[in-house]
């Protein structure tokens, strides 16, 4: 898991660091833009296609949920699948994305989506890890990690606050944040 954590953060924070990338995050806050998860994960396959780990990566697979477990939805399709070169064939880390200027709100979501691996199937599952990536803005970071801390608190979760890694997207109020 630690090798999966410190390849993941190594992408999202080469990606997030980009000159372009920053100046495209700058632009969204300069102008209010909403609504732009899918255009993230564009770039994102954009960068993955030419970084230099050469890492192998899909878009959309399908995972087949246990009936047991999940009664309404048949499928569920991660963000991507990554697999870094050298490692076992076949495996992969799941990663979602989640966009939301409310930082609680983009939290509450990449929760919920971690959540819904739990019920996948078995036998249709070759996930080596599962992630999330959260972009959200604000000016005033120390009083979102508490809003953060007091969150892991009040839930009953799986995970708590020091699974969370948060990190600023240069010039802007906007955070990306790994669970």
């Amino acid at each position: 898991m630690d090798r999966d954590l410190d390849y993941i953060k190594l992408l999202l924070n080469d990606f997030f660091n980009d000159k372009l990338m920053v100046e495209k995050f700058e632009l969204i806050q300069k102008n209010h833009v909403t609504g732009w998860e899918i255009w993230l994960q564009i770039e994102f396959a954009h960068f993955l296609a030419k970084h230099s780990s050469s890492p192998e990566w899909y878009r959309e697979e399908s995972y087949e949920y246990d009936k047991r477990k999940e009664k309404i939805k048949l499928k569920l399709r991660p963000d991507f699948l990554v697999r870094k070169k050298g490692w076992r064939i076949n495996e992969y880390m799941a990663l979602e994305f989640k966009q939301n200027v409310q930082p609680r709100a983009c939290l509450n979501n990449m929760i919920t989506d971690l959540n819904k691996y739990s019920k996948i199937r078995g036998s249709n599952n070759d996930l080596r890890s599962v992630w999330t990536v959260g972009v959200f803005k604000t000016d005033d970071i120390d009083s979102t990690q508490d809003h953060f801390e007091k969150y892991f608190s009040e839930k009953d979760s799986e995970f708590n606050i020091s699974d969370l890694t948060i990190s600023k997207i240069a010039n802007t109020e906007y955070w990306f944040a790994l669970l």
